[in-house]
């Protein structure tokens, strides 16, 4: 009866596994369709968001200036677990990075509080399958200390591009709508 129980144990590890690797691969387009509902059921913006957005671009930037381009893939595909910079102190800060990202998006555009609960619990639950994919993926990989490198930040580009053009919006749906 045990080796049944461990099989689907495995069995099931393997899945949540690949939909992690899913997930990861697409995760650049999943926030489309929320970001439309956000928009949709916008009200007036609300720039209390930009703590949120330093932050999360500051954990984000920092990280990548450890990783570099290899966090911008759409495959697990690094050698090695980075052990020192913002990775000593949390096991994914890019994706911390992110939720205070979406947290600031969400103060941004201010939307109906049901829609703001429904798009955090999602993210929690999306970045919380991907982590546990990139954490088995990284299991047995040796661990390497990195340089901080400003040469490395480039990466991020589509980031703060993203987020500028994110206000853009909210302060042109603010002026048309007054």
């Amino acid at each position: 009866m045990e080796i049944i129980i461990s099989i689907d144990q495995s069995i099931g590890l393997k899945k949540i596994y690949n939909l992690g690797h899913f997930l990861y691969h697409h995760r650049g387009i999943i926030p489309a369709p929320f970001f439309i509902l956000i928009i949709i059921f916008a009200r007036e913006a609300n720039l209390s968001s930009i703590p949120f957005i330093i932050t999360g671009i500051g954990l984000r930037l920092w990280a990548v200036g450890y990783l570099g381009q290899k966090s911008r893939g759409s495959e697990f595909n690094t050698e090695s677990k980075i052990e020192n910079g913002p990775f000593k102190l949390l096991k994914h800060p890019i994706y911390f990075g992110n939720f205070f990202l979406v947290c600031g998006v969400i103060i941004l555009f201010n939307p109906q509080p049901w829609l703001s609960i429904i798009i955090i619990l999602c993210f929690i639950a999306e970045y919380s399958i991907i982590s546990n994919a990139e954490t088995r993926y990284l299991k047995n990989l040796t661990t390497k200390k990195e340089k901080f490198q400003l040469r490395n930040l480039k990466a991020e580009w589509p980031t703060v591009l993203i987020i500028i053009l994110i206000y853009l919006i909210a302060l042109c749906r603010n002026y048309l709508i007054k």
